[in-house]
């Protein structure tokens, strides 16, 4: 049992460590998508063509374009030359376009090689089957390095700061299609609700802490944290629209995490708080950095890659890091006596004579 205590601590350690060190460059990201205060909208979809039908993803980083018509239809890219093309055939994207290699990111600094040419023949490339496609278009993005001038002086107003934004879509048997939007600024609400919501927590765990019953509460807030994070993580992995790969690369330390607190919670339950309290304060932490932590800018951002309310988001980070906080203090306190009663008698275990 001792050395099941030492590996659990170990593992949990590392992932810890790992958690710590990517939790700046996974705030929110899940493939890569992060939060923003920029809002992408469709506002007009004209003309309307039964089986067509678009969609912004990703808070505003793709557009998402499904054709069930029956019949081709190909965006045009920002040099008005056919860019992908949607059908019965599948999805296909021109090499020969210059915006198949602009929209490869969402920064506009990519190279563009020298057989891009937005008025040579089109040579198509099947990318896809039947009948959903998504891109990257600048023109439905805001593309700054910086925030705009007017949102500078006035941060907490919102505005439009790409009024009337435009993408043609070209279709075989009929008129082109002109989607059209705009992108705002939305300010991101007050931080300081969610910040009295975990010093609260944080408080109440720690205070019923100094009762008789500290392992019943360390025991239901850990438990509180693994349903948060279990909610946390199916709404990052539903909330994106990227491959798999990049959803599980994404979840892969949120789910280390939830292993070690099931594995901490199960130790606690069957040889009780005190010899469980080293696994129950390093699965708290852990927990507190990869569902709490690691999404700290939910706080500070409008428009969150997340499959429910981003008030559901800032519930569950805020919950999530107060409880941790009140577990790993908690559990802290007790962590000298958890000493097994069969271990040998030392110096620093022996009782102080008189």
């Amino acid at each position: 049992m001792r050395r099941l205590v030492r590996a659990l601590c170990a593992i949990s350690l590392t992932v810890t460590a790992l958690g710590a060190s990517t939790a700046p460059a996974g705030a929110h990201a899940t493939g890569g998508v992060e939060s923003t205060n920029y809002r992408t909208t469709i506002t007009a979809v004209e003309p309307e063509v039964d089986g067509v039908a678009f969609r912004v993803v990703n808070v505003g980083e793709g557009i998402s374009m499904t054709n069930t018509s029956g019949t081709d239809v190909t965006v045009l890219g920002y040099d008005g030359e056919p860019y992908l093309r949607v059908g019965p055939d599948g999805v296909f994207r021109n090499t020969r376009s210059p915006a198949t290699y602009r929209n490869a990111t969402t920064r506009d600094d990519q190279h563009i090689p020298d057989t891009a040419d937005p008025n040579a023949e089109p040579e198509w490339e099947r990318i896809g089957d039947c009948c959903t496609t998504m891109w990257h278009d600048h023109r439905a993005h805001y593309m700054g390095s910086s925030a705009p001038p007017a949102v500078k002086a006035q941060p907490d107003v919102g505005r439009v700061i790409i009024p009337a934004w435009e993408i043609t879509v070209e279709v075989s048997d009929g008129p082109a299609i002109v989607v059209a939007g705009d992108v705002e600024w939305v300010p991101s609400p007050s931080p300081w609700p969610w910040i009295a919501l975990i010093v609260g927590l944080a408080a109440v765990v720690i205070a019923l802490g100094f009762t008789r019953r500290w392992g019943i509460v360390i025991g239901a807030a850990l438990a509180a944290l693994l349903a948060c994070e279990v909610v946390h993580v199916i709404g990052n992995w539903v909330g994106v629209e990227v491959s798999l790969g990049e959803k599980f690369g994404s979840a892969i330390f949120a789910v280390l995490a939830l292993v070690l607190g099931v594995a901490a919670l199960a130790h606690l339950l069957w040889r009780g708080a005190t010899e469980a309290a080293p696994g129950v304060l390093v699965a708290a932490v852990a927990i507190g950095i990869t569902g709490g932590l690691a999404d700290i800018e939910v706080f500070g951002n409008s428009q969150l890659p997340f499959a429910f309310s981003p008030d559901v988001a800032r519930l569950l980070v805020a919950t999530t890091i107060g409880l941790s906080i009140g577990v790993v203090i908690t559990a802290g306190r007790h962590l000298r006596r958890a000493v097994p009663p069969d271990a040998p008698v030392t110096a620093d275990t022996a009782p102080a004579s008189v």
